[in-house]
């Protein structure tokens, strides 16, 4: 399975530095449409960048909104019944 560009497993920054400028400059945060937990569409737009991507109930942010989980938490067996880790807020 394909990583997605805040998942990827092997990168010499860890995901709080991709995201700290996003979050920065956040523009739009709400619940995700028709999802009955608490995933988050949250939107980010610079002078350089435009980004949508979530903070998904298994408490990790992805660019894909896919059962709840980050790419990382989905390849994981055990990943359901493991407690959220906040990575960035």
């Amino acid at each position: 399975m394909a990583h997605c560009w805040i998942c990827r497993r092997h990168s010499e920054h860890p995901v709080e530095e991709l995201l700290k400028p996003l979050l920065a400059d956040l523009k739009r945060r709400r619940a995700v449409e028709d999802c009955p937990r608490p995933c988050e569409e949250l939107h980010s737009r610079s002078n350089v960048i435009w980004a949508r991507f979530y903070r998904l109930d298994c408490g990790h942010y992805c660019a894909n909104h896919v059962d709840h989980r980050c790419c990382g938490c989905r390849t994981e067996p055990d990943s359901e019944s493991s407690t959220p880790q906040a990575h960035a807020t």
